[in-house]
């Protein structure tokens, strides 16, 4: 099973630059929050699928490895009160060990308690646009 994400350019004051990857259903109100509370510029690069390395199945064995892109989803379950809310985040592969200790630092977990937290790391990939729509789609 796939999920859509966006591949989205975020430039930070003072020029620096990086790329996220967010589920599309979340994206505009990730979107505003990164303009509001960090500043930051937001442009999507593109959408398309992600799916799970393991079960990517007939998605992956139609798709070249160049337009594979290595992107590691981590789920947890936040505590909200007496209710708890699923999270899932995506994050490039070789950004994973800089990027993760601050994401969960963003929940109160530290990254030493990430695996008795219930943090779960699942690898996968987002597949190219034009792989899974065609060139005649383009890009956002």
């Amino acid at each position: 099973m796939g999920k859509y994400l966006v591949k989205a350019r975020v430039e930070r004051e003072g020029g620096a630059t990086s790329v996220r990857f967010v589920p599309l259903e979340i994206f505009d109100l990730w979107k505003t929050h990164m303009k509001a509370n960090h500043g930051s510029e937001i442009a999507a690069v593109q959408i398309s699928l992600w799916v799970v390395a393991e079960s990517g199945g007939q998605a992956l064995a139609g798709t070249p490895i160049a337009a594979r892109e290595r992107v590691v989803e981590v789920r947890f379950v936040k505590k909200v009160g007496p209710a708890t809310m699923p999270v899932e985040r995506y994050i490039a592969h070789e950004e994973l060990d800089r990027v993760l200790p601050i994401l969960l630092s963003h929940y109160g977990i530290r990254i030493e308690d990430a695996e008795h937290a219930g943090v779960v790391l699942r690898p996968g990939f987002f597949l190219s646009h034009d792989e899974i729509f065609g060139p005649e789609f383009g890009s956002p």
